[in-house]
C-alpha cells in the first residue's frame, strides 16, 4: 500500500500540555509536514508558548520550522491562564531553563498564516482552539486581495490511534 502524501500545515496552538500532546502523536503520525508555527495565549502567555513550541520542535529535530508569536489576549475578556492546571510555563514546569534553539520571527502568527496560504495557494492549519484563526482572516481583509484559503483542521482526541478530524472551515 503505497504511503499517503503528507499533509502541509501550520500548527496555531497555545502549546500548553495537551497541544504538545497532540504535536507529538501528529509527528509521530508521519501524516503531516510541519511548515510553520503560531503560538497565542492560553494555557500560558503567548511569549511562553511561542518558547514552548520551540522547545518541543528541537526534541522533534525540527527547530528550523518558523515559530511566530500570535495573540497575546483575548479579543473582548480578559486573559487567564490555566496555571493550576498545566502550570506557570503550560507544561507542568517541564520548560528548559535553556533558552530553546530556533527563533520567534518577525511576523505575526495571523500574518504567517495569510503569507503562507498565499504562497502555497492553499494551506491547512492545525487548531486546537476555537476558530483561532479569526485573526488572519481579519488580516487578509486589510492586504490586497489574492486567492488563498485556509483550512481550519481541528485537532482532536480520537481512540483507534486517528489523529485528527477534520471540521470544515475556510
Amino acid at each position: 500500500m503505497p504511503t499517503p502524501p503528507r499533509v502541509p500545515l501550520i500548527l496555531d496552538m497555545d502549546f500548553g500540555i495537551d497541544d504538545s500532546m497532540a504535536t507529538l502523536y501528529l509527528a509521530a503520525s508521519g501524516r503531516a509536514e510541519i511548515v510553520a508555527v503560531g503560538t497565542v495565549h492560553g494555557n500560558t502567555s503567548a511569549a511562553q508558548a511561542a518558547r514552548n513550541a520551540r522547545q518541543l520542535l528541537s526534541v522533534l529535530g525540527l527547530q528550523d520550522v518558523p515559530v511566530a508569536r500570535g495573540e497575546a489576549e483575548p479579543w473582548n475578556q480578559d486573559v487567564h491562564y490555566a496555571a493550576t492546571v498545566h502550570g506557570e510555563d503550560g507544561i507542568g514546569g517541564m520548560a528548559s531553563t535553556d533558552e530553546p534553539p530556533g527563533t520567534i520571527v518577525e511576523e505575526t502568527a495571523a500574518e504567517q498564516i495569510v503569507r503562507l496560504a498565499r504562497e502555497r495557494d492553499t494551506m491547512d492549519a492545525g487548531s486546537t482552539g476555537p476558530d483561532r484563526c479569526g485573526r488572519a482572516a481579519r488580516y487578509a481583509g486589510t492586504v490586497s486581495t489574492v486567492s488563498w484559503s485556509v483550512r481550519t483542521v481541528m485537532m482532536r482526541w480520537c481512540s483507534r490511534r486517528r489523529w485528527w478530524s477534520c471540521d470544515g472551515g475556510t
